[in-house]
């Protein structure tokens, strides 16, 4: 269970590589996991406000299983997201900056107000996201997919064909 997650992580331990949460209705507001490493773990089913807020910061997420999740003003900064699904997830007003996006599925999440600053989205799968007003400031969006970029506003930003563009 996370209650049992947060104890160990309080107890200093970070490696949680392949760690399956299930199913809880708490909400667990503003957590700090910091530099934990949840690599391949799977959240299916864990409750669509269980985290806003959560403090992923340096932490390893790749290949983590993460759809419909709440996580208005998570930080992620510095994170890897490589190959993670966030599909349908709110992640508005979140801190992604210096984070690796690299191939994650991103369908239908809200980035709306969100610091994506030298974020990495290539080979990223960007089909109905909400980016109207976010900044892509020296962010990598090569070889992106299904990316309609309506409403952004660019900053050395690289697209999906390699060209750069700034607004």
């Amino acid at each position: 269970t996370i209650e049992e997650l947060l104890k160990r992580y309080e107890a200093g331990e970070r490696n949680f590589a392949g760690i399956y949460l299930w199913y809880t209705d708490e909400v667990f507001n503003n957590v700090n996991l910091s530099e934990i490493n949840l690599r391949g773990a799977s959240f299916r089913d864990f409750g669509f406000y269980s985290l806003p807020g959560v403090i992923l910061s340096r932490a390893d997420l790749s290949d983590v299983f993460l759809d419909r999740q709440m996580l208005e003003g998570a930080n992620f900064s510095g994170a890897n997201l490589s190959n993670v699904c966030l599909s349908q997830s709110n992640l508005r007003n979140s801190n992604l900056s210096g984070c690796n996006l690299s191939g994650s599925d991103l369908y239908n999440t809200c980035f709306w107000g969100a610091n994506l600053r030298e974020a990495n989205l290539t080979k990223a799968n960007m089909e109905s996201v909400w980016l109207d007003g976010v900044k892509l400031s020296n962010v990598n969006l090569t070889r992106a997919i299904n990316v309609c970029l309506e409403g952004v506003i660019y900053d050395n930003t690289i697209m999906p064909d390699g060209s750069f563009r700034s607004s």
